[in-house]
């Protein structure tokens, strides 16, 4: 019956007919008689056609036990009704072949049996096989399938117990497995109980089979052995798909309802109005368009009093709406949660849902259109005032005939004409256009396009004065007919004024083509955009050449920083000019020095707009300059030259002539020591006049070793160097540090002499001014040039006042002929550092 019902009708009967075989070898094999087995074929196929068309017919097409009137309908047509006339054939059949003794007790025999198998098999073919019957989704995890595995675990143990320690099916405590049922058909619904029925008569059947749980052999005969067990089968189908269908019936109730509730939820939140469900007064439910309306969360709403929601100046309309039931539509003042309010349109409608009255209210909220109302009438009032009060003429006229329909003062005080003059006339009548033609241009162009914007249009005062007015004018609707507004602003001042600006720009532009001098104007990020001839001609390019080029380009790299410093405070607001000196390349290569005068024009705001600047060539000049100071520098060098000679010329006159001298004075002196016969008093003398000798020899000798340093010839540069850092050394309390790298091969013969007497005078200003703890002097080399770094812990000084002594300017002079750059570091309590850097080549 089963199989019937899972297919269609029209197969039924080759499914009657596919059975024979089976019937046929099964009671063949427990050898029927022939008759007996087409009698049972019979009573098969009558039961199961019957039953399944009274099922098909009376409850469903295919019934899946979702509910217990199908359950019931397949229990009354599917297993009594179907079984009683089956086990008629069969018990009628049984008693006509003399194989059973009597018709009853056969009748009752394959009732109960057909009742039994209908109720277990068919039952777990329907709700296992047939099309989407979602068993899946009941074992669709681990934990699911554990507990099954757990739960028939248990049925098996419960059943074993019965048979083997207790009377089997004639036990009083065969209610041991009903825990196991109600759990199947609990937590597994259908498909679990039907799985647990089918698996229990496996079982009992198994155990029923076995010899150490064989009832006695009289109770089997009697039949009430089987009326049990058909019993009990019967009883466990029903407890546990009982649950199972009212459980399952329930779930698919309530998903209807959840799904019939978010079909309704869905419907109200997409709505584009919100929408508040009340009853007597308080919240039953609002929709999302409400919720954010008011600001709240649902929870926050739901059984509040609908009233404090409304402001209180709306609140007596509110009341009386809700006393009354009106259902006419008025504006709220309605509160959010945050403290702000705002305006909703509203309408209530009585309701009934499940039997009671609710009211079900639509709001809208209006607050942009009310702030767009208020905003419209704010506007025409400040139109109407800045149309009064605006400095440009203004005035409304009619599109087809001329006619003025209002002007505001500024149009009176222009043209001199009152309102009262005006009103009802047009510009024509009154002789307000210079060129009569230019209304009807003007009207041509607002009817093609409903616009016109800076309409240059010469007018006549009453007066009779040219004024020059730029025109701007829109079509509007004003009762019904098409107008149009006119604004007009008087410019023939500026228009007086760019004519004066035309003739100085003229004037710019014949001086700036006619200067002298280069000139040029430059962009803030240092292109030029203009130049003169002059310009072109300094630096030998033509304009289209240089237009594409920045003055960065044109500058000397090494003077390029020094240009850039300046140019970027003056672009920070630090000046407004700024003029340097500076050398720049030619087209043709050749570097010429130039003077640059530069001033920032600037915006209204402040800000850079762009640069003018005269550019002026000076090369001549700086090459006359250079050939001064070349000769300068040669004439000092000359001089200085002199000098050393001269030095050490005098320097050999005192130790050849007056050293040799007093060193013959203090031989005689020391032979008349010698002598053993002479008065105390005159060896005393004599031992004077010998120690005064000594001393004038040393002083003789320091003397010429300062006007020329003879260490120089015989040590070097490098040990003359070291000599003379020992010798002060010596005879100071000054800690001097010294290191000097090997420099002999660098320097000719005057220029180590110049740098000799550079060390010389920075440790003789040590010496008398510094009043130093330490000191350090040291000589380094490199590949291209030798650093010279003289430096103490002493008071120091202030650079701008010791510029004016003998010593510093002796030292920079020095370090100016040998080609080197001077760097001085001092101030006064930090000591002082002169660091002088000389290029090997110029030694």
């Amino acid at each position: 019956m089963a199989v019937l019902l899972l297919n269609p009708t029209r197969d039924w009967k080759w499914l009657l007919l596919a059975i024979i075989p089976a019937n046929f070898l099964f009671d063949y094999f427990f050898r029927t008689p022939l008759p007996m087995i087409f009698c049972f074929w019979a009573a098969n196929i009558v039961g199961a056609f019957t039953g399944a068309w009274m099922v098909r017919t009376f409850v469903a097409d295919c019934p899946r036990l979702k509910t217990l009137n199908e359950f019931i309908g397949l229990i009354l047509f599917g297993a009594v009704l179907n079984s009683m006339l089956s086990a008629t054939i069969g018990a009628a059949a049984l008693a006509h072949y003399g194989l059973s003794p009597s018709f009853s007790h056969s009748w009752r025999v394959l009732l109960g049996s057909n009742i039994m198998a209908i109720l277990i098999l068919t039952t777990f073919i329907l709700t296992w096989f047939s099309p989407s019957n979602g068993w899946r989704a009941r074992f669709n995890s681990r934990k699911k399938i554990a507990e099954a595995v757990v739960l028939f675990a248990g049925l098996s143990a419960s059943v074993w117990y019965l048979f083997t320690w207790d009377k089997g099916v004639l036990s009083p405590n065969k209610s041991i497995a009903i825990p196991f049922l109600l759990w199947a058909g609990l937590r597994f619904g259908t498909h679990g109980a039907t799985a647990a029925c089918l698996y229990l008569s496996f079982l009992l059947s198994f155990f029923g089979a076995q010899t150490f749980s064989h009832p006695p052999a009289g109770l089997i005969s009697s039949g009430a052995y089987v009326f049990v067990l058909q019993t009990v089968l019967a009883t466990a189908v029903l407890i546990s798909l009982i649950p199972a269908i009212v459980l399952g019936e329930r779930d698919r109730t309530m998903a209807r309802l959840r799904e019939s509730e978010e079909r309704y939820r869905t419907l109200t939140d997409a709505a584009f109005e919100g929408i508040v469900i009340t009853e007597n007064g308080q919240i039953l439910d609002l929709n999302e368009p409400a919720l954010k309306m008011f600001g709240y969360e649902r929870g926050e709403l739901i059984g509040r009093e609908v009233i404090g929601l409304v402001a209180p100046e709306s609140r007596p309309i509110a009341t009386e709406c809700i006393r009354t039931g009106r259902e006419e539509i008025h504006e709220l003042q309605l509160l959010r949660k945050d403290g702000g309010s705002f305006i909703a349109e509203t309408q209530s409608r009585m309701v009934p849902v499940g039997g009671r009255l609710v009211r079900m209210t639509a709001l809208r909220d209006v607050t942009a259109r009310k702030q767009v109302e208020q905003a419209l009438r704010e506007s025409e009032q400040k139109f109407s005032k800045a149309f009064r009060t605006s400095p440009d003429v203004m005035s409304i006229t009619d599109l087809e005939t001329g006619h003025y329909i209002e002007v505001n003062d500024a149009h009176e005080k222009a043209f001199g004409f009152k309102r009262e003059d005006v009103v009802g006339r047009s510009p024509l009548e009154l002789g307000i256009f210079v060129n009569p033609d230019a209304r009807g241009e003007m009207v041509q162009e607002l009817k093609r396009t409903g616009y016109l914007r800076n309409r240059e249009i010469q007018t006549v005062t009453r007066d009779g004065r040219i004024l020059t007015m730029l025109h701007s004018a829109e079509l509007v609707e004003l009762g019904g007919r098409t107008c149009v507004l006119r604004v007009s602003h008087d410019i023939t001042d500026r228009k007086i004024a760019e004519e004066a600006l035309r003739e100085s720009e003229q004037r710019f532009r014949s001086y700036f083509e006619l200067a002298s001098v280069g000139f040029a104007i430059t962009s803030r990020d240092m292109h030029l955009l203009a130049v003169n001839r002059e310009y072109c001609r300094i630096l030998g390019y033509s304009w289209e050449e240089l237009s594409q080029k920045t003055w960065a380009e044109l500058t000397y790299p090494d003077d390029l920083q020094a240009n850039k410093i300046l140019f970027e405070e003056t672009m920070a607001g630090k000046t407004d000019a700024y003029t340097l000196n500076k050398r720049m390349i030619r087209k043709d290569g050749r570097v010429i020095h130039t003077t640059i005068s530069a001033r920032c024009v600037r915006r209204p705001d402040g800000a850079p707009d762009y640069f003018v600047s005269l550019l002026l060539d000076i090369t001549e000049r700086e090459q006359a300059i250079e050939r001064e100071v070349k000769g300068r520098a040669e004439y000092t060098l000359q001089l200085i030259a002199s000098q050393e000679a001269e030095r050490e010329r005098i320097a050999g006159e005192l130790h050849d002539s007056l050293g040799q001298s007093l060193s013959i004075i203090k031989n005689h002196v020391q032979l008349l020591l010698l002598q053993k016969r002479m008065a105390t008093a005159a060896r005393k003398e004599i031992e004077t006049i010998s120690e005064t000798t000594a001393t004038a020899i040393a002083d003789m000798r320091r003397i010429s070793q300062d006007l020329h340093p003879y260490q120089l010839d015989h040590l070097g540069l490098t040990g003359a160097l070291n000599a003379l850092v020992e010798n002060v050394a010596g005879a100071s309390v000054i800690a001097f540090q010294k290191r000097f790298d090997p420099v002999d091969d660098v320097f000719p013969r005057d220029a180590a002499a110049s740098l000799y007497r550079i060390v010389q005078e920075g440790l003789n200003n040590i010496l008398k001014y510094s009043g130093a703890k330490n000191a350090a002097i040291a000589l380094e080399r490199d590949v291209h040039e030798i650093k010279l770094i003289i430096e103490d812990d002493g008071r120091g000084f202030d650079p701008a006042q010791a510029s004016k002594g003998m010593g510093l300017k002796n030292i920079a002079e020095r370090t100016r002929i040998l080609g080197g750059r001077l760097k001085l570091d001092a101030a006064p309590g930090r000591g002082a550092r002169i660091e002088i850097t000389i290029p090997i080549s110029a030694g």
